[in-house]
């Protein structure tokens, strides 16, 4: 009997060091993703775009934040509505007829680099007076460009669709100059393909 759990206890072990032994092997996807990022960085759980951002975001503090291109279609009390934001100008469409006309309703521009006194008691960013906007409508499709600073001198911009990430660009400017890894990330057929250049 004893000579039986010693057995087990060996074959246990034995299986679990050998499973230890087994090296770790990368998906292109990680690999070049290895290449650019910061190597104290764990690459084995990152596999898609999602996770890659949420390890960036986690790893390297958002210093800012700024919406270059914002379009969403949505309905509010009956009506259907697009709102589109480019350069500073928030329009909102109202959509009509079975042809899907866009009627211009109103225009709004925002420079954040010269806040007024008449601008004191109102809303300076373009992303709260979206957010305001969009409160409480039933949002179709939502379609952002949106550009990161992160800690690091690191650069993002995101293309999100429906809050999936379509394109994800990340420049990565080291500490001496000249240093520079630029990582092109793209979802293709529900794929996503990492490119790293150095």
């Amino acid at each position: 009997m004893k000579f039986f759990v010693f057995v087990l206890v060996f074959v246990f072990f034995g299986a679990s060091f050998a499973q230890a032994q087994k090296k770790f092997v990368l998906s292109p996807f990680q690999s070049n993703v290895q290449n650019c990022i910061d190597s104290k960085i764990n690459i084995e759980k990152i596999d898609t775009n999602k996770k890659l951002y949420d390890t960036i975001k986690h790893f390297y503090p958002l210093t800012s934040f700024e919406t270059l291109f914002r379009e969403v279609e949505y309905s509010m009390k009956g009506e259907q509505k697009k709102l589109k934001f480019e350069d500073g100008i928030i329009q909102i469409f109202n959509i009509e007829g079975d042809d899907e006309v866009l009627k211009l309703v109103s225009t709004e521009k925002f420079d954040e680099n010269k806040p007024s006194v008449l601008m004191r008691h109102k809303i300076r960013s373009a992303e709260a007076r979206m957010n305001q906007l969009l409160f409480r409508a039933d949002i179709k499709s939502d379609y952002q460009k949106i550009k990161e600073v992160r800690a690091k001198k690191l650069e993002l911009k995101i293309v999100f669709s429906d809050s999936h990430i379509k394109s994800l660009f990340i420049e990565f400017t080291g500490e001496k100059p000249g240093e520079k890894k630029v990582l092109n990330c793209q979802q293709k057929d529900q794929t996503d393909i990492c490119n790293c250049r150095l």
